[in-house]
């Protein structure tokens, strides 16, 4: 389901993060030099929110372990850990949009 996210306005600015809640979903969006990226809030180690922790190198590294996960394609630093859930996210203009599961 495509669903509007929030206005550009409300975005973080460049290399930052910050979570957004909409329709039963948690959201870390970051952008970075790459454009934005939207990945699931929740660090599939110990549920600890992306969004409060750090952009580094292309990585979101985690607030609390210091897990570290590729921003653009979710894929752990270390092989074997799980991959973080990324969504498709789009700009139209002053309207930001995401493509969330049914």
């Amino acid at each position: 389901m495509i669903t509007k996210l929030c206005n550009a306005s409300e975005l973080p600015p460049l290399g930052e993060m910050k979570a957004f809640r909409g329709n039963g979903h948690e959201i870390c969006v970051a952008q970075t030099d790459d454009g934005l990226h939207a990945v699931d809030n929740h660090c599939p180690h110990q549920s600890a929110p992306l969004s409060e922790g750090h952009l580094e190198c292309g990585q979101i590294v985690c607030p609390y372990h210091a897990w570290r996960f590729n921003i653009a394609t979710g894929e752990p630093e270390i092989a074997g850990d799980p991959h973080l859930i990324c969504y498709e996210i789009r700009q139209y203009d002053n309207e930001v949009f995401i493509l969330l599961p049914d």
